[in-house]
């Protein structure tokens, strides 16, 4: 098996807790790995422990080593005047341990050769892996076993923050880049959640696959990618001691929409060129100064006299805007809707407990939040169960003008009837303009004609 980044090395570990803790526990810490690995059922330390370190020893292990999915973040302890015994806590999964250890490899393996191998960019790497999770797993809590380890997310594509980030650490780390997994508490809400942090060019960022389940009309939501210790605590308390520190490889920062004040991104939207090949147009961009109002009024004005579907998400400064265009209209209508990212959706859902590691009530997959088509209608989104979607980050079109949108192959089928007989406008001025296909404007005289979708040739 090929190593290093871009290379598949199932069971690969992360060091990030590790080398955070004070060298009296990084024996011990060593100690339980290697007893969890060997299937041990307990393991023995030579230096007496409380409670709350060996919990924080047990979290350490679990965190950075995803893989072992088979033991619970729980114990027996008993003290000695110089040793600790730690009885580990296992789970239902532990009797199909090998089983599901191939299955998951086996998952792992088919995301590596689709979308893994041939690149060395950590970057990349990670954003597919990204946007793997966001385009497949939804937010179930009602397993609790799995959904809180990396069984859910991986072998039924469901799961909470707790599996999924370890979902996302196990990936990584399997393609060569080194992640783990944090936890700490929702700054909205209070609510205990778990995140990862990711290893790029030697510097940690803060990621969050959970927060950015929700879809954007079928464009890959990546609001929580990459974040430094400053970004993250908008949204994010750390238990842990911060150390993300930088914004290099910030999603926003690498594609240059990172924006410091509103004038600089509203130039950005203004010089925004728009393609009139392509039906849809995605600002996603970061604005440090807070101008909601301001951003979606701009990209309003810039599709004046178009027909477009306008929505936007936004959540502490991060905007998706999705634009949809439908032929041009005599007077033009555009429609648009508003929907914060990250919200809990009102009520609980049966099986969820409110005192267990869960992340944010992320609404289900292929839900529209209400976005409006052309004609007022909801636009419906169908996604595949299976492991098959398009390259991270990119556009796939279909010939035959259906789209196919990004990592999620989203099918997205405008909304509205159509007229049976009726042929596309194209068609209709073709018509009008007689067999020499010369395309131009039709005259006025004849647009009675046009609306009521009667074919007429031009006189001789």
């Amino acid at each position: 098996m090929k190593e290093g980044i871009g290379g598949f090395q199932p069971g690969t570990s992360s060091r990030f807790h590790y080398e955070a803790l004070p060298d009296h526990l990084k024996k011990p810490y060593v100690a339980i790995r290697r007893a969890m690995i060997d299937d041990k059922a307990s393991v023995t330390i030579s230096k007496p422990l409380d409670d709350d370190t060996c919990l924080t020893l047990l979290e350490s292990v679990l965190y950075d080593n995803p893989q072992i999915f088979w033991i619970d973040l729980a114990c027996s302890l008993t003290v000695g005047s110089k040793t600790s015994t730690i009885v580990f806590q296992r789970n239902r999964f532990a009797k199909d341990r090998e089983k599901l250890k191939s299955i998951i490899t086996s998952n792992a393996r088919e995301i590596y050769d689709k979308y893994i191998a041939g690149t060395s960019d950590a970057y990349s790497i990670e954003l597919a892996v990204h946007d793997v999770l966001t385009g497949k797993v939804a937010y179930d809590g009602n397993d609790k076993e799995s959904s809180h380890s990396l069984v859910g997310p991986m072998t039924m594509k469901k799961g909470v923050c707790d599996g999924i980030s370890k979902a996302a650490a196990f990936l990584l780390n399997c393609y060569g880049v080194e992640s783990s997994v944090v936890s700490g508490k929702e700054r909205k809400t209070g609510g205990p959640h778990a995140w990862n942090v990711v290893r790029i060019e030697r510097r940690w960022y803060n990621a969050d696959v959970t927060f950015d389940l929700q879809k954007g009309a079928g464009t890959p939501i990546r609001f929580f990618l990459n974040m430094d210790d400053a970004m993250a605590s908008k949204t994010h308390i750390q238990n842990t001691k911060g150390r993300c520190g930088s914004k290099r490889q910030n999603h926003y920062v690498r594609n240059g929409t990172y924006f410091k004040t509103a004038k600089d991104a509203l130039e950005y939207i203004s010089g925004y060129r728009i393609d009139p090949l392509v039906k849809q147009d995605v600002y996603d961009l970061y604005v440090e100064e807070e101008c909601d109002g301001r951003i979606l009024s701009a990209v309003s004005m810039k599709y004046t006299g178009k027909a477009a579907s306008i929505r936007m998400m936004n959540s502490n400064g991060r905007y998706l805007i999705t634009v949809r265009r439908g032929r041009d209209g005599k007077e033009g209508a555009v429609r648009g809707s508003v929907q914060e990212a990250g919200q809990r959706e009102s009520g609980e859902e049966p099986g969820y407990d409110a005192r267990s590691h869960d992340g944010p009530r992320i609404r289900r997959e292929g839900h529209q939040h209400g976005m409006v088509s052309q004609q007022g209608r909801s636009r419906s989104v169908l996604r595949s169960r299976s492991w098959e979607y398009g390259r991270s980050g990119q556009d796939v079109r279909r010939a035959g003008g259906e789209d196919q949108a990004g990592p999620g192959k989203a099918k997205v089928i405008p909304g509205g009837p159509r007229l049976k007989g009726l042929p596309p406008a194209w068609s209709r001025r073709r018509q009008h303009q007689g067999t020499h296909g010369i395309l131009r404007k039709p005259c006025p005289a004849r647009r009675h004609a046009r609306e009521r979708s009667i074919p007429r040739r031009r006189g001789t």
